[in-house]
């Protein structure tokens, strides 16, 4: 009996100890999508009992990379042999950098390898969109931006500088401190105007004579190669007819060549060359004496221009000084012009474009170019009529700036295209617009199409084309050409004319990408939305849609949703048709908008 129950209780005891062996079995790591511990911890294989030493060549410890995204990251050992433990160093981290993560492989408390594998963290690739800048040198500024990529509850820890001590186009420069991100910095450009010329220390002036301008200073280098921005002058009255209620209460200015050469005939309103300081309805209160401010021009011009001032019929009568030739001036530039002994009163703030011109594509080689092919909409004085740009475009007709339309006369900075320009980063390469252009035109679609590089050479990197909507006012058939077959050359419809347009810029700008925006309603000309012989503004802008889509354009859809609409039209437009400031706004964003995240899913 009593070696019955020893021989009970031995085998009692071994199963306890092999039961007791099972519950301490650790398992090997499974593989991927599984972390080892952060904390130098090690890993050993099921059935870790000693005996013979496995074989470990099978073993692997590679290298891998991460981009940041503010989680640990760490590397592992993966097809461990049975009985093989493992130890890690330097493993897991979060931080942008390169780690040499150690692996420690061991058999029964012995060291069999030691490996090595390298561990990357990439930094994460974010924006700083630096706003734009404009103002006199001597003004308060503050440099402000917006940052695209960062992680919430990460700080960019970004910094910006800027040289403002003196005029001219300056870049804001940008450093970002935080080693997890690669920041791209982009935008910030700023213009600091300074005064090019002040007389206004003198006094007893004495107003111009119309019958003898324009008058233009004697030192004719002093506008040479520059942009204007604000001109200032004292007020001495009107001339004869004309009250302070009247209308084109005008006093011209010119730009002409420095050795007046220049024709009257040369200087127009639609090539930049004759600009109209418009007082009418802004002279209610105002006295003789007081000065009189312009401000938000953009006169640009080139090396061996000068400006002339007034002509014979000017309204608004500036002020100059007798018999003072400290500022002195020629007189009948356009005729038999004279030298005077009297000095002209101004103050003119501006720029020297030498060597900075923010849109000399020399300058800004490494700076993406922008063009755009519209319609009145799009047009504005010295810039979409500008031979500087290309010189293709100098008779191009314009609308704005209009004073004859409250809202009208906006600062260029409020018309759609230059916000999309400036919003994005990007530099005007040229705005070829023409106020009461058609698509159906061959000066459309097979000249202005093919226009839109500038005179440097440079092409555009993107092309806004806004057109169509004189197409709708002028009747023209919209056609059934869909953008699927080569468009005929000398084209009979809309449809057709639009596809030979965009056509001829993808044979030109190879390499451009080109965004085709549908137009607005045309509330100015038509109540309902059909036109005369009874077609839509949806079959147009239906057409443009699918000829976009079958011809590989990016399409832009202003029409379904930019916010403006036959509900709202007056609210947006000065005329019920033409886009105010805010208008211009609502434009600008949906394009902006399309194209940042066009170019986002390209990079």
């Amino acid at each position: 009996m009593k070696k019955i129950v020893w021989f009970s209780v031995l085998t009692l005891l071994l199963s306890c100890t092999v039961l007791f062996s099972g519950c301490t079995e650790k398992k090997q790591n499974s593989g991927a999508g599984e972390s080892p511990s952060l904390n130098d911890s090690s890993v050993q294989s099921q059935n870790s009992l000693p005996g013979e030493i496995p074989d470990i060549s099978g073993v692997k410890f590679e290298d891998a990379a991460f981009e940041y995204d503010g989680q640990s990251h760490a590397l592992e050992v993966y097809d461990l042999p049975n009985g093989v433990t493992v130890s890690y160093e330097n493993n897991g981290q979060t931080d942008a950098g390169e780690y040499t993560v150690k692996a420690r492989l061991s058999y029964g408390g012995k060291t069999l390898s030691d490996l090595e594998a390298k561990l990357e963290i990439r930094p994460k690739n974010a924006r700083v969109l630096i706003d734009d800048l404009e103002f006199t040198l001597g003004d308060t500024y503050e440099l402000t931006y917006k940052t695209e990529g960062f992680l919430p509850g990460d700080d960019p820890k970004i910094s910006l500088s800027l040289d403002a001590g003196t005029g001219g186009i300056k870049q804001v420069t940008g450093v970002c401190e935080n080693a997890n991100y690669k920041v791209t910095f982009e935008g910030g450009k700023c213009i600091i105007s300074a005064a090019l010329f002040d007389s206004s220390d003198l006094s007893g002036s004495s107003p111009f004579l119309p019958d003898y301008a324009p008058f233009a200073l004697y030192d004719t280098s002093l506008f040479s190669n520059s942009v204007i921005t604000e001109i200032s002058f004292p007020f001495y009255g009107l001339a004869s007819g004309y009250t302070v209620s009247s209308a084109n209460l005008y006093m011209p200015v010119y730009v002409v060549k420095s050795d007046f050469t220049t024709s009257k005939s040369q200087c127009t309103v639609e090539n930049g060359k004759k600009i109209l300081l418009d007082f009418t309805g802004k002279l209610s209160g105002v006295k003789q004496g007081d000065w009189l401010t312009v401000k938000d021009l953009h006169i640009e011009l080139e090396e061996g221009e000068t400006l002339a001032f007034g002509d014979a019929d000017m309204a608004v009568l500036p002020g100059f000084l007798r018999n003072d030739g400290r500022y002195g001036f020629w007189n009948r530039i356009f005729g038999s012009k004279g030298q005077n002994n009297h000095s002209l009163v101004l103050k003119i703030v501006g720029y020297s474009r030498d060597g900075q011109n923010p849109d000399d594509p020399d300058n800004n080689k490494n700076s993406p170019m922008i063009s755009f092919l519209g319609d009145s909409i799009s047009t504005y004085s010295g810039w979409s009529n500008n031979t500087s740009y290309n010189g293709t475009i100098g008779n191009n007709a314009v609308w704005f700036p209009n004073g004859n339309y409250a809202g009208a006369d906006m600062a260029v900075t409020d018309t759609w295209w230059y916000r999309v320009a400036k919003q994005l980063g990007y530099e005007i390469c040229v705005n070829n617009s023409y106020s009461g252009s058609v698509v159906k035109d061959s000066q459309t679609y097979n000249v202005r199409a093919r226009n839109l590089h500038n005179n440097k050479g440079k092409e555009p990197d993107v092309i806004v084309i806004f057109m169509g909507v004189n197409d709708f006012a002028a009747n023209t058939a919209v056609g059934t050409y869909d953008g699927g077959a080569v468009p005929p050359t000398s084209p009979s419809t809309f449809s057709e004319a639009y596809g030979r347009m965009l056509y001829n810029m993808m044979q030109e700008y190879e390499n451009a990408e080109i965004y085709c925006c549908t137009f607005l309603p045309d509330r100015k000309r038509f109540s309902g939305d059909t036109n005369g012989i009874g077609a839509s503004i949806e079959e147009y802008n239906g057409a443009i849609r699918t000829i976009a889509r079958n011809m590989g354009a990016e399409l832009i859809d202003l029409y379904d949703a930019c916010g403006i609409d036959a509900t709202n039209i007056s609210t947006y437009t000065v005329d019920r048709l033409h886009p105010n400031a805010a208008g211009m706004a609502l434009i600008a964003e949906t394009v902006s908008s399309k194209i940042g995240r066009a170019s986002e899913k390209a990079a």
